[in-house]
């Protein structure tokens, strides 16, 4: 969850790629006294930091975990090295859904590895997504590129709300993590505690 008072205006700032725009993070009736970046946490340990953009059409991602263990299994992503990625549409009901609804859309991205969406189907290839990593002695660095459309964007309303998990083992030998970035509800079946991306 994120570190200290949530916020209704979390920016997501110092994007350094040109033709990206800052977003703010629209949080549901909190304190807008928290600012860039999004910080996740496990047990008080931080697993890392996201920050936001868009360009059109895109969400862009950009960040910074920790990991002494970079694994990934895309047939299992969530199980592994992971960045996992929520989206609806930016008119839904806040709240919870059955799993597998065609509400909650979700996309991996994972360190070294195309990226890969839920379907009706199940795990498939997500081809329009780009991810680059840059691996060092603490985890990883990722920037990611996802369609809006995606997670829930249309031509008719181009907003959507997100939410995003880090999935990471924070020091050698220890158990693998999972950190939320907004509330504690499964981001998976529970749009409650998403944030509304925001151009700035």
């Amino acid at each position: 969850r994120l570190q200290g008072d949530w916020s209704s205006d979390v920016c997501s700032s110092d994007l350094s790629t040109p033709g990206v725009i800052p977003v703010a993070l629209v949080l549901p009736g909190l304190l807008p006294d928290y600012r860039t970046p999004i910080i996740l946490k496990s047990a008080a340990r931080e697993l890392g930091e996201i920050r936001l953009g868009t360009r059109p059409g895109l969400l862009t991602v950009r960040a910074r975990v920790r990991d002494a263990n970079i694994v990934t299994n895309p047939t299992t992503p969530w199980a592994d090295s992971c960045i996992e990625v929520f989206g609806c549409a930016g008119a839904t009901k806040r709240g919870s859904y059955p799993w597998g609804a065609d509400v909650i859309r979700q996309v991996f991205l994972l360190p070294d590895s195309p990226a890969t969406i839920i379907t009706p189907t199940g795990i498939q290839p997500a081809p329009d997504v780009t991810v680059r990593t840059t691996r060092d002695a603490g985890g990883y660095e990722l920037e990611a590129e996802i369609p809006l459309t995606m997670l829930g964007a249309t031509a008719a309303d181009p907003r959507v709300m997100v939410n995003f998990t880090v999935n990471a083992v924070i020091d050698p030998g220890a158990m693998r993590r999972r950190a939320i970035a907004f509330g504690e509800s499964i981001p998976n079946s529970d749009t409650t505690y998403y944030a509304a991306v925001e151009p700035q």
